[in-house]
């Protein structure tokens, strides 16, 4: 199964000898612990939008990091052997700095992602990015005029102006649309792939809202929603979008009651006695240096509280050591968090499988090879 939510791999794609790693470390303790290999970068806190399902423009300003600031981080970064960088916000387009950040990332080595809600039409970022970038992801909430009501701004032809360029300098890059599916854009769903077609992207991305809001979907809308993607699977073959997977979610991980909550994946985690291995491969950093487990322990779209305070590992600007050791010290608890019911760890949709299939290995002591073995990994 194609993990078309990240559009990065699964844990049956990471070299073995770093599943090994895991897998070693958690039956007998033997180091040494992981590196990161992967690592969200919200290089800015500054967002073009005021979504009605995302509360991060609310957030107090922060302080933007300098373009030497960054320098530094992706030096470390480098240092610690990081594969992948997706640089997110806020919205990336935003910072000053932003071609030269990617310029250098590029110069690392590192594989390069973007996810941005295109604030701005910059032709000048765009051309950077079809030249250095592997893929690009844009926030999408229907057609034109609920997209634009529901961002409170009008981006919609930003991001059509924006794909149509980039497809013009570099045809290879993938471009993809996120649409989180909640309250005021359920009912538009059947126009996904005309919105999809308009915009000319590669793929079309459904994701479920997660957190406590007016914009949340009731356990009816949810079980309208998943009519709708049973009745529509087969457009798969004609679009590039994630509905089979996410079906064989809803089918797998979710409940109507959960999805209802804001927490789709809680009782799933919970009954399955499921592992988080997450923080051994992956890691997000805030736009002042704060490093965290996981963007769901950064509470990264919630209201703003000291909940952001509690899980944070260290400031890699400050001593990216420190955020090493405190990773691996911590990592013993939170590792049982999913297990454990922590509620903000059943808004885990992006990493479920991935610690799905973890947790089997770890309990099977086998190591995957090759992607038709994935399948026995997955409780049904």
């Amino acid at each position: 199964m194609i993990n078309h939510d990240l559009l990065r791999s699964d844990f049956n794609s990471i070299d073995p000898v770093k599943q090994k790693e895991a897998i070693n470390y958690w039956n007998d303790n033997l180091l040494p612990f992981p590196k990161p290999i992967s690592v969200h970068f919200s290089i800015t806190s500054r967002c073009g939008s005021m979504c009605q399902h995302c509360f991060q423009w609310q957030w107090p300003k922060q302080t933007e990091l300098t373009y030497d600031s960054i320098c530094k981080i992706l030096f470390t970064l480098k240092s610690w052997g990081i594969k992948s960088i997706t640089f997110g916000g806020g919205d990336p387009f935003l910072h000053s700095d932003f071609i030269k950040i990617i310029k250098l990332a590029k110069l690392y080595g590192f594989s390069i992602s973007i996810i941005t809600n295109c604030s701005i039409y910059d032709k000048k970022i765009l051309k950077e990015i079809a030249t250095y970038c592997d893929w690009i992801r844009f926030s999408i909430d229907g057609p034109k005029e609920i997209h634009n009501a529901i961002r409170n701004f009008n981006f919609y032809d930003n991001v059509k102006k924006s794909i149509n360029y980039i497809k013009y300098l570099n045809s290879n890059i993938i471009t993809a649309l996120n649409f989180v599916i909640q309250k005021i854009n359920f009912g538009y769903i059947n126009d996904i792939f005309k919105v999809q077609c308009d915009l000319n992207a590669d793929f079309m991305l459904l994701k479920v809202v997660h957190g406590e809001g007016e914009y949340m979907l009731t356990e009816t809308e949810w079980s309208f929603i998943y009519n709708w993607l049973k009745s529509n699977h087969s457009m798969k073959q004609q679009k590039h979008t994630n509905i089979n997977e996410l079906i064989y979610c809803f089918d797998t991980f979710y409940t109507l009651h959960d999805l209802a909550r804001g927490y789709p994946v809680h009782t799933y985690y919970f009954k399955h006695n499921i592992l988080c291995f997450v923080p051994m491969f992956f890691l997000s950093i805030s736009s002042n240096g704060n490093v965290y487990p996981c963007d769901y322990l950064q509470y990264d779209t919630r209201i703003y509280s000291d909940k952001q305070q509690h899980y944070i590992l260290g400031n890699i600007l400050n001593d990216p050591n420190v955020v090493l050791e405190t990773r691996q010290k911590v990592y013993t608890n939170i590792s049982h968090y999913p297990a454990k019911g922590f509620i903000e760890c059943g808004s885990c949709t992006r990493f479920c499988l991935f610690n799905t299939i973890a947790t089997n290995i770890l309990r099977n002591n086998n190591i995957i090879k090759n992607e038709s073995e994935v399948e026995q990994y997955v409780f049904l």
